[in-house]
This record gives structure tokens, sequence and C-alpha cells, in this order.
């Protein structure tokens, strides 16, 4: 049986970058005022370490939950384009 799983370096390279798309991205909403942690940054405006960590921790689940969108990118596209069209308005 062949194992589907990604290799190590590509599973590392996803926890990175979401890790870091996430903390910047929760530091932007920081910097604009629309979430605050309180006492918990490192830094002022932005994101403290621990929501870094839940980024990369839900990056763990991305090829477990969506792995099966890998080879179909039209339908990952097409899920994509109906959710974004069922989002809420932002505040």
């Amino acid at each position: 049986i062949a194992d589907k799983r990604p290799a190590g370096g590509q599973v590392t390279a996803l926890r990175v970058a979401v890790g870091v798309l996430g903390a910047t991205w929760d530091s932007i909403l920081v910097a604009l005022g629309l979430v605050e942690y309180r006492g918990t940054a490192l830094a002022p405006g932005a994101a403290p370490f621990w929501i870094a960590a839940l980024w990369v921790a839900f990056a763990t689940t991305l090829n477990g939950s969506l792995g099966w969108l890998q080879k179909r990118p039209w339908l990952a596209a097409l899920l994509g384009a109906a959710l974004l069209r069922r989002a809420p308005a932002p505040l």
C-alpha cells in the first residue's frame, strides 16, 4: 500500500506558511483595533505567540480535511467561490 501522506518538508513548509500568514493577519486585526489581546503580545500591535501556535495547529489539519481537493483545483476554486458568496458581511 502506497503512503499518500505529503513529505515531511512539505508539511513543515505548510505549517510555517500558515503560521506566518495567520499571525500576520491577526497582527493586522490588532493594529486596526478590531481585536485586542490584553497583556499577551510580545510587541505592541502584534498578535501573541499563542495565536501563531493556533494557526500552526490549524495547518496540521489541512491535508487531512482538504486533501481530497488537492488533485481537483477546479473544484476547490468552485467551492471557494461559492462559500465566499455566502460569507456574512463584515462588521
